[in-house]
């Protein structure tokens, strides 16, 4: 019975799965011959197996089974060479403690001084000669022995038992394709920029595979899409009921002259219609970049790109050597695919009700990005790590704000000037005006472009009127309430601003600050500023969702 190693020759990988081809040769003479052929886990998907021989050989049967219970199994010749070089260097022990000990002269009146003196000059030589073959049958015996580790593992995977028929006697070269579950690739990016030119996006892939073996020197190609589970969707029946009223949590709100925390340390993260979706791939590669700069650079080149049906090919343009994370490899390795450069226009953005510093921004056309890019990416100023940037081009923002970092130069204060509230009488209203007063400060030796933001309340009821007293001539966005002022500041020089509105509204009510989505009957979510960055968007009514149900509109989150 032969027993025939193969080796991965090339792989196609998808986000979870990958298509493997094996090699291997075997030596046949003429008629029946039954052969066991290696390389399979317990992970591969046995039922898409497939071999191919040439066509002087024809297959006559074919099963699955284990060289556990054959007595020729390598693991049993590779213990007896293990018990071989324990015996020889038992011996060399033994000769090295013989010399040692026949080297006192004591107890032997008899031995002549001249066979006292060649011995003395032997003794070093013998033993310099026992101890580099002791050293080397040390190396043997260590060697010996992973090989009998890593074949003990490998002789418990399945084998394919075959009974092959040739034409003719010869050796012969084959395949094996088969689907295996334990691999898969991640999309990972980075930013780079030099705060002039177009930004350049590069993007590549994270891949790794836990087969209990290396593949070394093998073809990649990676997809886009995942195998087809053969079940097709449908549509379950949907039911409307009315709503019982839950009691809503209190909430919690904030001082209206705090400043709130920054949050990712995002310049956009104050902007209220800032879209904050993502694709459900997205989610696992969040971290992702972090760790690049631990993964193994697999290469250089861009790949070649080809697009199917129903999902995108990167071809990879050299063989690849990617490690097995059985033995705690999980870091995988890193593959680029395309290079992409995007037109950017460059200021500071300050926001003081987020953060004293400014942050140098870089300003894109969502368009612009390609649409197969989608996650988080590291962002590098001139070859400096700078954070994460969210590249989200499926949005309807007009523009896309790219963090390229703080920028300590700049300083600014957000200050409450006055805040009173009066009543009227005769119409039954409160109303109360609030004045803000804005410094920001370069502390630079060269004057900055620097666009400001603050913003006012937007009001979700018409018996709410928020109107707007001073703006220091700011662009002013009624939907979002946004205030954005575009400023030119000397070297050293500090620009001071205000900005006042009036919110009246029915003296009976009760204000409440929230940054939840209006629901379809105009009530308001109760949602603190800690559940709403946990929770998410109700797909059906827009409110802030914390749980399996909305509790605006009662729809059940997926």
């Amino acid at each position: 019975m032969q027993i025939i190693d193969t080796k991965t020759t090339s792989v196609q990988i998808y986000r979870s799965g990958a298509e493997i081809v094996r090699y291997g040769t075997l030596t046949l003479p003429e008629g029946l011959s039954n052969v066991m052929i290696r390389g399979l886990s317990w992970d591969a998907h046995m039922d898409t197996a497939k071999l191919f021989f040439p066509e002087q050989i024809q297959l006559s049967d074919i099963r699955f089974t284990s060289l556990a219970d054959e007595e020729s199994k390598p693991s049993a010749r590779l213990q007896e060479e293990i018990d071989a070089i324990k015996n020889r260097l038992e011996i060399k022990k033994l000769q090295i403690s013989l010399w040692k000990e026949n080297g006192s002269f004591s107890s032997r009146s008899e031995t002549s001084v001249k066979e006292i003196e060649n011995y003395i000059l032997e003794l070093p030589d013998r033993l310099e000669t026992l101890y580099q073959e002791t050293q080397a049958l040390e190396a043997e015996l260590g060697k010996k022995e992973k090989e009998l580790k890593k074949e003990t593992r490998v002789e418990t995977l399945p084998v394919l038992a075959v009974e092959l028929i040739a034409s003719q006697a010869g050796t012969y070269g084959f395949e094996i394709h088969c689907f295996e579950q334990n691999a898969a690739w991640q999309s990972v990016y980075e930013i780079h920029t030099d705060a002039a030119g177009p930004l350049s996006i590069r993007a590549r892939a994270r891949i790794f595979q836990n087969t209990a073996e290396d593949w070394e020197n093998v073809k990649v190609s990676l997809l886009t899409g995942k195998p087809s589970s053969g079940r097709l969707p449908s549509l379950r029946t949907q039911y409307v009921n009315i709503r019982q009223e839950i009691p809503r949590p209190a909430f919690n709100m904030q001082p209206s002259g705090s400043s709130a925390p920054f949050v990712g340390g995002m310049a956009m993260a104050m902007k209220a219609a800032a879209p904050r979706a993502a694709q459900n791939d997205s989610l696992m590669e969040s971290s992702a970049i972090l760790q690049t700069a631990q993964l193994s650079q697999a290469a250089t080149a861009d790949a070649d790109v080809s697009t199917e049906d129903t999902m995108t090919e990167y071809h990879l343009p050299m063989p690849k050597t990617i490690p097995t994370g059985i033995d705690g490899n999980s870091q995988g390795t890193v593959a680029d695919l395309q290079q992409f450069d995007v037109p950017a226009a460059y200021e500071m953005i300050v926001i003081p009700k987020a953060d004293i510093k400014g942050y140098f921004v870089a300003r894109v056309n969502p368009k612009d990005l390609p649409e197969t890019i989608s996650g988080i990416a590291g962002v590098y100023l001139k070859g400096v790590y700078t954070g994460e940037a969210q590249i989200f081009p499926q949005t309807e923002a007009e523009t896309i704000d790219i963090s390229l970092g703080s920028e300590e130069s700049l300083h600014a204060t957000r200050i409450l000037k006055n805040k009173k509230t009066a009543q009227s009488i005769l119409k039954s209203t409160k109303s109360t005006d609030t004045v803000y007063e804005l410094k920001v400060r370069n502390n630079k030796d060269s004057a900055v472009n620097v666009t400001l933001e603050d913003q006012i309340p937007v009001s979700q009821d018409k018996q709410i009127v928020v109107d707007l007293l001073q703006s220091d001539h700011a662009e002013v966005n009624a939907d979002t309430g946004l205030l954005k002022w575009h400023l030119q500041i000397g070297p050293k020089e500090t620009k001071t601003l205000q900005f006042a509105y009036r919110i009246t509204w029915p003296k009976d009510k009760t204000l409440q600050e929230t940054t939840a989505l209006p629901g379809p009957s105009g009530q308001r979510s109760a949602l603190s500023m800690s559940n709403q960055r946990t929770g998410r968007f109700c797909p059906v009514c827009g409110a802030f969702v914390d749980g399996p149900f909305c509790p605006e509109c009662g729809s059940k989150m997926n």
